[in-house]
């Protein structure tokens, strides 16, 4: 008796979850393709002190990425800026951030509210958003640039 197509559904549930493991999988073998040894790997974080989310990120998540092994190899930028406030103006950004101003605010979505968050590899926004929930979806995308670049495994569990 053949299967009929309703057999082949999924449930949004496992649909979306399979949608975001397919991207983050996608996004880490196209970068894998450009990491070099010497590829430069940017986290951009932009929010400031009117940002309640900002100061709890700050204070929390901050100190554990710094202690990251990840952290040696990558260049970590916080970019002041309001709540209500996109992107900042290249005017506004450090040096290396104001050629990208435009993928910035392509991986931001060009709206307001912190934080907002950039993951960069060599001068091309991989990954970005809004919410700490955007910082914890760029960590493995993040850990997987650095074991490429490194040649050497690194695991997100070994800094908590």
């Amino acid at each position: 008796m053949p299967l009929s197509p309703s057999a082949f559904r999924l449930s949004p549930s496992v649909w979306l979850v399979s949608v975001v493991v397919a991207c983050l999988f996608a996004t880490a073998v196209s970068a894998q393709v450009r990491v070099r040894p010497d590829s430069i790997i940017d986290l951009v974080y932009l929010g400031g002190p009117d940002c309640p989310y900002c100061r709890a990120w700050e204070a929390k998540e901050l100190p554990r990425l710094r202690e990251m092994r990840e952290f040696e190899h990558i260049r970590f930028t916080h970019v002041p800026k309001t709540i209500r406030q996109s992107v900042p103006e290249p005017a506004q950004l450090p040096a290396h951030l104001k050629p990208l101003y435009d993928q910035m605010v392509g991986k931001t979505g060009g709206r307001g509210g912190s934080p907002q968050f950039v993951l960069l590899l060599d001068g091309v926004a991989v990954r970005g958003g809004f919410g700490t929930r955007t910082y914890h979806d760029l960590l493995p995308v993040m850990t997987e640039l650095v074991t490429i670049k490194t040649g050497k495994p690194v695991s997100l569990r070994e800094a908590e």
